[in-house]
């Protein structure tokens, strides 16, 4: 058996490993993390070349690598984006999820409502665009029913950002980019497989901790419930609890949550959902006909 020849570690390792764990600070802190990394590129590259020059000009040669390895992955982001707003547009995101509302009879079964309609959801949307989907939709329905806002805060994120993000099984960005970091030897299919199994275990495992963590805070179903959990959106409470999160993952939040509507009851949604035939009617009517927008010879 050949030895692999001893790689000694020089400056540019150091501050790589500095670079990689100021990013895991900054992430700690919540913040955003594109200047920490950009700072990092240019710093290990600095301490490589030793050229200032060589180092400001990887900035761009990083964007190009990475859109040069990466580029399948974007197209698959783009195409899923397209495909969000196209459900948004024909509200068929509510329609999928609305017949699980009938579902939530008290808080215990509203819990694993949540995780796992999330969990489907999300392996096939991603989590970001799934959560203001069931938040809007089910997540007033399991107030009411009696689970606290903060029991159903956890099933969401363990089963959409936990569970669904870390295996990615469906649409496959995240074992593509890890079986590209591992080499050639590594297939697609063995690691989407293998990360299934363990966001599977570690998830289910999580929910149950979670579970168990709010089950003596569930109470009786009661709209007064939910009436009390919308009242915090007046007072400020809920902005203030949203500046404290990243700037990034709010942005993108906000932009494929629509209008940010939350459906409390059955006839919002269904007043919603009947809305959209006369959109379409108004916007056909307000759209002006070319023969009509053509100034004829005798006018001007």
């Amino acid at each position: 058996m050949t030895m692999q020849p001893h790689v000694p570690i020089v400056a540019a390792h150091w501050v790589y490993l500095f670079g990689v764990a100021l990013i895991v600070l900054t992430m700690i802190w919540r913040a955003n993390v594109v200047v920490p990394s950009v700072i990092a590129t240019v710093l290990v590259t600095l301490a490589w070349t030793h050229s200032p020059i060589a180092a400001l000009g990887s900035i761009f040669n990083a964007s190009f690598t990475a859109a040069k390895e990466l580029f399948n992955i974007f197209l698959v982001i783009a195409l899923m984006t397209a495909l969000l707003n196209a459900l948004k547009v024909l509200r068929s995101d509510i329609r999928m999820v609305e017949p699980f509302r009938a579902v939530m009879k008290d808080g215990h079964t509203a819990y694993f409502v949540l995780a796992a309609i999330t969990y489907v959801i999300s392996l096939f949307f991603w989590p970001t665009p799934a959560v203001p989907l069931v938040s809007a939709v089910l997540l007033p329905a399991a107030i009411a029913a009696g689970l606290p806002p903060l029991g159903g805060a956890l099933a969401i994120a363990i089963a959409g950002q936990g569970m669904a993000l870390s295996s990615d099984y469906v649409i496959g960005v995240a074992p593509g980019i890890s079986a590209k970091a591992a080499g050639i030897a590594v297939s697609v299919a063995t690691v989407a497989d293998r990360a299934l199994v363990l966001s599977l275990i570690t998830g289910i495992i999580a929910l149950v901790l979670g579970y168990l963590a709010i089950r003596k805070f569930i109470t009786k179903p009661d709209d007064k419930l939910l009436e009390r959990w919308q009242a915090q959106s007046m007072n400020g409470e809920l902005a203030r609890i949203e500046e404290e999160g990243t700037f990034d993952k709010a942005e993108i939040a906000r932009g494929t949550a629509g209008d940010g509507q939350s459906f409390a009851t059955q006839e919002q949604i269904d007043t919603e959902l009947a809305a959209i035939p006369s959109r379409r009617e108004n916007g056909r009517s307000s759209s002006p006909s070319p023969r009509r927008s053509r100034s004829s010879p005798s006018s001007s």
